[in-house]
């Protein structure tokens, strides 16, 4: 099985919100092959390092992101890039699902 594999792509708005928190790059990245799914095994095999490395970076992430799993970790970072897309949405005027609107005489 090969192993090597594209990193997916953020957008900017979302790497400057975990930049604030903290998170370097690298953090970064191991945060978004967690939320693919990814093992910490996976994780070593994909960026060539150790699983023991990814396991710690982990950690990291736990104590700047404020969470204790990796579960939490990932609902957090899913919730930043939705923050993130709505806010590009309404900045570039596109129409954001809600509601119908109701008409009063």
């Amino acid at each position: 099985m090969d192993m090597v594999q594209s990193g997916p792509s953020l957008e900017t708005e979302t790497l400057i919100a975990l930049e604030e928190k903290g998170l370097t790059r690298r953090e970064v990245e191991v945060l978004e092959w967690v939320a693919r799914g990814k093992t910490n095994n996976e994780i070593g095999l994909i960026l060539s390092i150790s699983p023991r490395t990814a396991s710690k970076h982990l950690e990291h992430i736990y104590t700047k992101l404020g969470v204790e799993s990796r579960t939490a970790a990932v609902v957090q970072f899913l919730e930043m890039i939705q923050q993130t897309r709505e806010v590009r949405q309404a900045r570039d005027g596109h129409h954001m699902p809600g509601p119908p609107l109701s008409h009063q005489s």
